[in-house]
């Protein structure tokens, strides 16, 4: 078993203290730049289009934002009409972060390249082709600019946030997206059941998924090694953990709600844990899943 201590004695103290969850909770959320969060976007978006699955959205929702809206805003400043963000805990401040706000419009207006970390995508450079001049000019003059910070003050119809998977009409939405947000859903198959709701035929998701153990082993999979009990315990009674799920649960469930799998990038590390160094119920993990340390997802609604 290859265990942390720090985790284990913070599922503790949640266990024992329950009203310490909430706040370990948001301690935890990272606050992260304008650069991650325009990042973030043009990943996504461009590896929807590598795989001839970007089809000009006006309708977007976001799985997982964190503590601010910043994928939004980028979304907005690139023409999208209607942000939709869902969360199960609201994390958000209702104050608009002013700085993150300027630095993502900048960015825009010099049609920055963005940072890839595994190259997914053939080319960093700005997106041209996915979002012309023409389109921007209206969007990123001063008029237009003003409009979205107000939007993004008064989260009126331009954006929406919700912390129930209900809240949302079925077939409402064009295109949805998450980051390094699975791997912390308890229930995958509920959360996928609400996306095939929630996406109209033809919409397209993406998602990047992490599978290391967060901080809870000394090895980047070891969390694979720790049995349910002890892993019952350093959960205790936060409200942000992960769930353990291997690449291939993703993709079993894309196939039985019925999902066109368009993409399925998985990117690998090496793995040094011998099969009788796992957990009982990870004894059957394949010897991909043990080298899989994350996974791009593009799939589609069928019409």
């Amino acid at each position: 078993m290859k265990i942390r201590l720090k985790p284990l004695l913070g599922g503790l103290v949640t266990t024992l203290i329950p009203s310490l969850a909430a706040t370990m909770g948001r301690r935890n959320q990272p606050r992260v730049s304008a650069e991650y969060y325009y990042t973030v976007w043009m990943r996504h978006v461009c590896s929807a289009a590598h795989f001839q699955c970007w089809n000009n959205p006006q309708t977007i929702l976001e799985i997982g934002p964190g503590t601010e809206l910043g994928t939004g805003i980028a979304a907005l400043l690139s023409g999208i009409k209607q942000y939709i963000a869902y969360d199960s805990t609201p994390w958000l401040p209702q104050k608009l972060d002013d700085q993150l706000f300027q630095e993502l419009v900048r960015r825009f207006r010099q049609r920055e390249a963005f940072a890839e970390r595994d190259r997914i995508v053939p080319s960093t450079s700005f997106p041209k082709q996915l979002f012309p001049d023409e389109q921007l000019c209206q969007i990123l003059s001063d008029e237009g600019i003003g409009q979205i910070k107000q939007s993004a003050e008064q989260r009126n119809h331009s954006i929406r946030y919700l912390n129930s998977l209900t809240a949302l009409p079925d077939n409402s939405v064009d295109y949805l997206f998450s980051h390094s947000v699975l791997e912390h859903v308890e229930s995958l198959e509920a959360m996928y059941n609400a996306m095939w709701r929630w996406l109209r035929p033809g919409g397209v998701m993406t998602h990047s998924v992490d599978f290391s153990s967060h901080g809870t082993s000394t090895v980047w999979n070891g969390h694979w090694t720790i049995p349910d009990g002890v892993w019952r315990l350093m959960h205790g009674k936060r409200r942000y953990f992960i769930n353990r799920e291997p690449a291939s649960t993703h993709r079993r469930l894309l196939e039985q709600m019925g999902f066109e799998i368009k993409g399925f990038h998985l990117s690998h590390l090496e793995s040094r844990l011998k099969p009788t160094a796992l957990a009982q119920r990870f004894r059957n993990l394949s010897e991909s899943d043990l080298q899989t340390c994350s996974v791009f997802i593009v799939a589609q609604k069928p019409l």
